[in-house]
């Protein structure tokens, strides 16, 4: 397995698969169009780095993170690491694929006092249940009101 940066070449199969995280996720659906503006942009501005996941050279998924500078809080200041999207293609789910990735990112990546952060849908048990196997405990819970009116 490697984690890959993402090359412009990368961009429309990654927003393909956004699409279909999305989708997994329950989340608001998303054009690939939709997906493909917002990849280009965090690849033209390195706000995010998007790795695609590869076995035996061939892609499974992609990974994509911002690092959070330090902040004061209550574990003290330090930067963290935030994974904005995970995804593993469908095929490829329930192969270890998710789970190596996730370790080879820790290996590569991060550093030893760096946390690791990311958010998950209530509309995605499955994706709380890979998180929680890997040792991932949920600290809060956010809720979100489309209107006041």
């Amino acid at each position: 397995m490697q984690l890959e940066q993402l090359k412009t070449e990368d961009i429309p199969q990654v927003a393909r698969w956004n699409v279909k995280l999305h989708e997994d996720e329950g989340s608001i659906p998303m054009t690939i169009e939709s997906a493909e503006i917002r990849l280009r942009k965090w690849f033209a501005d390195d706000s995010f780095q998007v790795l695609i996941i590869t076995v035996d050279g061939q892609p499974v998924g992609y990974l994509v993170y911002q690092v959070v500078p330090a902040t004061p809080d209550i574990r003290g200041s330090v930067e963290s690491i935030y994974v904005r999207q995970f995804y593993i293609i469908r095929k490829a789910r329930r192969c270890g694929y998710g789970k190596n990735a996730i370790e080879l990112f820790t290996q590569q990546v991060l550093n030893d006092r760096q946390p690791l952060c990311l958010d998950v849908k209530v509309s995605n048990p499955g994706g709380q249940r890979f998180w929680e196997s890997l040792g991932f405990v949920a600290e809060h819970v956010a809720y979100t009101r489309e209107s006041l009116l």
